[in-house]
């Protein structure tokens, strides 16, 4: 068993009854903000040199087991492995996003929109 603690909270306009994005979203309206906990804020210096961040999150609204091959958008009908694909049901509930980094202010990261519901656990960045 692994035990992992959240380094903070997303925040998006998606919630899990509507639509949410299956790519990270690269446009200048809207946006996202990382919501870290205060303990880990000294962690943040620095980062606000880097133009786009990693998002390490839990995919905590997946409740479907994951199958080993999967049907995405992009592949017009074909099934692929789940591995080659950015299927959120994934066997460790966890997903990775590049989004672009806006400010940080204190302990809040704005970025782009990301592709998470809102209140999806932050693991890391």
């Amino acid at each position: 068993m692994i035990e992992i603690e959240a380094i903070g909270t997303i925040q998006t306009p998606y919630s899990a009854k509507d639509f949410c994005p299956s790519q990270p979203v690269e446009r200048e309206e809207g946006e996202a903000r990382l919501v870290v906990d205060p303990r880990f804020e000294a962690g943040l210096a620095d980062l606000a040199g880097f133009r786009y961040i990693y998002a390490i999150f839990h995919l905590h609204e997946q409740d479907q087991e994951p199958t080993m091959q999967v049907k995405p958008p992009w592949a017009k009908g074909v099934s692929v492995g789940l591995f080659a694909s950015r299927s959120p049901n994934r066997p460790a509930r966890i997903g990775i996003s590049v989004v672009r980094l806006k400010k940080i202010e204190g302990n809040v990261l704005t970025t782009g929109l990301i592709d998470v519901y809102d209140g999806t656990p932050l693991l890391d960045i």
